[in-house]
C-alpha cells in the first residue's frame, strides 16, 4: 500500500471511530429525555443534531403504502405516520430504539416491520 494510501485508510479509521464515540455519546445523553411521550421523534432527532453542532442530518421514514409505519421502541413495535431519526455519519441515532445502529442495519430493521415498504 502507498504511504496516501496508508494514511487515507488511517485517517478514515480514526475518523470512523470518533464519529462512533461521539454517535454512542449523543445516544447516551437523550436516553432520558427520550421517555418523555410528549416528545416527538422529530423533536428528538432535532435535538441531538443541535447537540452535535449542526452537523449530521434528520433521515425521515413513512410508509410505502397505507397510513401507518411500524417502528420498534423500548423493545415494542409502535405505529406512527412517521418516524425521524437523526442520522450522523454512517450511524443512525434513536435514543427509543435504544442500540447504536449502521443506517444500513436501521433500515433492514424497519424494513422487516413494515413489509409494504418504507420511503425516506
Amino acid at each position: 500500500m502507498a504511504d496516501g494510501a496508508l494514511t487515507g485508510a488511517i485517517t478514515g479509521a480514526i475518523t470512523g471511530g470518533i464519529k462512533h464515540i461521539r454517535a454512542t455519546k449523543l445516544l447516551n445523553s437523550m436516553n432520558a429525555n427520550a421517555l418523555d411521550s410528549g416528545y416527538d421523534c422529530i423533536e428528538i432527532a432535532e435535538d441531538l443534531q443541535s447537540l452535535n453542532k449542526g452537523r449530521g442530518g434528520i433521515l425521515t421514514f413513512k410508509p410505502k403504502s397505507g397510513n401507518w409505519i411500524k417502528v420498534m421502541e423500548y423493545g415494542n413495535v409502535d405505529e406512527f405516520t412517521y418516524h425521524s431519526v437523526y442520522k450522523y455519519g454512517r450511524y443512525v441515532i434513536d435514543p427509543r430504539y435504544g442500540q447504536l445502529s449502521t443506517t444500513g442495519q436501521y433500515i433492514s430493521m424497519l424494513s422487516k416491520l413494515n413489509p409494504l415498504g418504507i420511503i425516506y
